[in-house]
């Protein structure tokens, strides 16, 4: 969805300055309020999940990506984040079902193809 006025949209490209400018506080904020203002925006919801993410609010950001997923079901980025935030709360077996719903939707995602390669190389490498 593109945001409707030209307010957001600056205030868009201020959150994502200071995205990659490693400042998710104040990114934040930004996405949280844009987030809020317009929900049919899957990008600022996103956005605003991976910076509560960033800043360690694992639960919180575990929320923002179950909504994004319920509502977006088909939505790469959505999964994703998802997935990592199961991951990163230590709920491994949660994270590989996410993973495995989505690819069956999607087995073209190369997002995830890379990610499973991923972790096939780090299980073989703890085995050997």
């Amino acid at each position: 969805m593109i945001l409707t006025s030209e307010e957001d949209n600056l205030a868009f490209e201020r959150g994502m300055s200071l995205f990659r400018a490693a400042k998710y506080l104040d990114a934040e904020v930004i996405f949280a309020d844009l987030a809020r203002r317009n929900p049919g925006s899957k990008r600022c919801r996103i956005l605003y999940g991976w910076t509560v993410m960033e800043r360690n609010g694992f639960a919180e950001a575990e929320q923002i990506f179950r909504e994004l997923v319920r509502d977006f079901p088909l939505s790469e980025k959505s999964s994703l984040g998802l997935f990592h935030v199961l991951w990163d709360l230590g709920r491994q077996v949660e994270a590989l079902e996410e993973m495995k719903r989505y690819i069956s939707k999607n087995p073209e995602s190369e997002e995830y193809q890379t990610l499973r390669r991923e972790l096939v190389d780090e299980i073989d490498r703890k085995t050997q």
